[in-house]
C-alpha cells in the first residue's frame, strides 16, 4: 500500500525542528501507514486508486441489481473508470450521447451503472467489470486533500511530537496534542455516512 502523505509532511504540519526528524523519521512512517490503513478499514473505502481487473458483479455481493439499474456496493462503490463491462460474456458500450444505441450510462457521482433497454442479468457471476476506483480524485488518480490531512493530523497527534508553545507573562508553557480537532472528527464520520 502506497502511502498518501510522508513524514515530512506531518512534521512540517507540527512544525518539528530538524534533529527530531532525523531521529523519528522511520517511527513517523510506520504511523502514517498504520493510520491510512487503519482510516480505509473505518471508512470501507481505498484512498488510492485501485485497478479492477475483472471483478464478477452479484447482488448482494458486491452490488445491488434493481431491474436495469446496479448500484456498486463496499469499495466498489468509489469506482470512477470503467474501461471494459460484459453481461453473460457480451461486451457492452458506454453511452456518450443521447439515443446513441449503446448499452450502459455509468453514473460514478451515485455508484451506479444503468443498463439501456432491458434489465441487467441477475444470475451469479453474468456480470463483470474492469477499471478504476478508489476514493481519489477521478481526473488524475490523485489523492483527496481532505483524506490527507486527516491522515496527517491523525499521525501527528497519535505521534506524542505534536506540541503547542504559548507565551504568556508567567512565561513560556509547552504542551502536547493529542487529539485530532472536531473539523477532522467531523469530516471522517461524514465519509462514513456516505460509505454505508
Amino acid at each position: 500500500m502506497a502511502n498518501i502523505v510522508t513524514n515530512t509532511n506531518v512534521f512540517d504540519f507540527m512544525g518539528t525542528p530538524a534533529d527530531v526528524r532525523t531521529t523519528q523519521g522511520t517511527m513517523v512512517t510506520s504511523l502514517i501507514t498504520q493510520i491510512q490503513a487503519e482510516l480505509e478499514s473505518v471508512l470501507r473505502r481505498k484512498v488510492t486508486s485501485q485497478t479492477l481487473t475483472i471483478e464478477y458483479l452479484q447482488h448482494g455481493m458486491n452490488c445491488t441489481i434493481e431491474g436495469d439499474i446496479i448500484f456498486l456496493d463496499g469499495v466498489l462503490r468509489d469506482t470512477y473508470s470503467i474501461t471494459a463491462l460484459t453481461e453473460e460474456g457480451t461486451s457492452l458500450t458506454a453511452s456518450t450521447a443521447y439515443n446513441d444505441g449503446n448499452d450502459y450510462i455509468f453514473w460514478n457521482q451515485k455508484g451506479t451503472v444503468q443498463k439501456l433497454g432491458s434489465n441487467w442479468s441477475t444470475a451469479n457471476l453474468a456480470v463483470a467489470i474492469t477499471g478504476k476506483y478508489g476514493y481519489v480524485n477521478s481526473s488524475d488518480d490523485s489523492a483527496r486533500e481532505d483524506m490527507k490531512l486527516v491522515i496527517i493530523e491523525w499521525t501527528a497527534a497519535r505521534s506524542g511530537l505534536w506540541k503547542k508553545t504559548f507565551i504568556s507573562p508567567e512565561g513560556v508553557v509547552t504542551t502536547q496534542r493529542d487529539a485530532i480537532d472536531k473539523i477532522v472528527i467531523n469530516k471522517i464520520r461524514s465519509h462514513i455516512n456516505y460509505s454505508i
